[in-house]
C-alpha cells in the first residue's frame, strides 16, 4: 500500500515517475524481476528443472535445499514450493540486478527458513540484489542495507 512495486516498476522504466528521478548506470544493465504473485497456470505440465531451463536459470546448479523439486511438475508443487523455484529462477539467472517482490509470499515458516538460506549463498559480488517486502524480519536478516518507505 506504501508503493512497494511501483518502487521496482519504476527502476526498471516501467513506472511513471510524478516526482524524484532514478539514476541508472550507462549502458546495458540485465534486470529480472521476480513477481508478487507469479503466473502458474492450474496445469503445468513440466518439471522445476525444465522451468529453471526455460528461464534462462538452469547454467547455475540450485542450491542443494532445491533439488527435491527439479523433477516435480510445477502444478505438483505448493505456493511456497513454487515461489521458491520462482525466486531461484531470478537469482539463477545473468541478470546485474535481480529485485525480488515480496519474495516469501505463500511461505510457510520452512520455505522461509529456505529462501533466506538460498538468498545468503547466492550473494555475488559485482551484482545486486533488491529486496522489497513488508516483512521488516526478513529484510533485516538477507540485506546489507535497508531503505524503509512509508504511506
Amino acid at each position: 500500500g506504501s508503493g512497494k512495486s511501483t518502487v521496482l516498476r519504476a527502476i526498471i522504466g516501467r513506472a511513471r515517475i510524478f516526482s524524484g528521478t532514478v539514476h541508472r548506470a550507462d549502458g546495458p544493465i540485465a534486470t529480472v524481476v521476480q513477481a508478487q504473485r507469479p503466473v502458474r497456470l492450474a496445469e503445468m505440465p513440466i518439471t522445476g528443472r525444465e522451468y529453471l531451463r526455460l528461464t534462462g536459470a538452469a547454467s547455475h546448479p540450485p542450491p542443494p535445499q532445491l533439488t527435491g523439486l527439479l523433477d516435480l511438475r510445477l502444478d505438483e508443487l505448493s505456493g511456497g514450493q513454487f515461489q521458491l523455484l520462482h525466486v531461484w529462477a531470478c537469482l539463477g539467472s545473468a541478470a546485474d540486478l535481480v529485485l525480488l517482490d515480496e519474495p516469501d509470499n505463500n511461505m510457510d515458516p520452512r520455505a522461509r527458513a529456505t529462501l533466506i538460506e538460498v538468498l545468503h549463498e547466492s550473494r555475488t559480488a559485482g551484482r545486486g540484489v533488491l529486496v522489497v517486502s513488508h516483512e521488516h524480519d526478513l529484510v533485516e536478516v538477507v540485506c546489507s542495507r535497508i531503505v524503509e518507505v512509508a504511506a
